[in-house]
């Protein structure tokens, strides 16, 4: 499949572009790195998704608030993802967002239980590409490592849909 003029949102995709080009340099805590990173993702997901059911943006949008009201972005990841055989993504992306519901709904034990999902994270995109990932020890190297995952997912979202 090909992009489809004025199907996706070119200022949604630039804002992708821009948060990890500019704005994710400067985070320098892992929470927060973690829920900027879910976010954009999920507009990632959006713009494949509308891809795949041939519609707009804004038609997609409307029609699932229509339909349900809030969608959450582990049914928008499954539909998304759907039937493409990309399994490490998808298992990748699925720990991505229990890291993000870790720091929503976890008090106890929440960073051990953070640097695991995180962890599982990057090791499956890395496997995508064939490499190993450790998780690092270090707070600068957890980010960098969390931002080129990051960088790799969404780069891979925006590949299957056309771009």
């Amino acid at each position: 499949m090909s992009p489809r003029h004025g199907y996706h949102d070119e200022e949604r995709i630039d804002e992708w572009i821009a948060f990890f080009a500019d704005s994710y340099e400067k985070i320098t805590d892992l929470e927060l790195a973690t829920l900027k990173g879910h976010v954009v993702t999920e507009g990632a997901l959006r713009i494949l998704l509308a891809y795949r059911l041939d519609v707009s943006e804004n038609t997609l949008s409307t029609r699932l608030k229509k339909a349900a009201g809030h969608v959450s972005f582990s049914l928008i990841l499954e539909l998304a993802l759907a039937g493409l055989g990309e399994s490490h993504l998808l298992g990748g992306l699925r720990k991505l967002n229990a890291a993000r519901n870790s720091l929503a709904h976890v008090f106890e034990g929440g960073d051990q239980i953070l640097h695991g999902y995180l962890a599982s994270f990057v090791n499956e995109i890395g496997k995508r590409e064939n490499k190993n990932i450790d998780w690092p020890p270090t707070l600068s190297e957890q980010l960098r490592v969390l931002g080129e995952a990051l960088t790799s997912a969404g780069g891979a979202i925006l590949a299957l849909a056309g771009y």
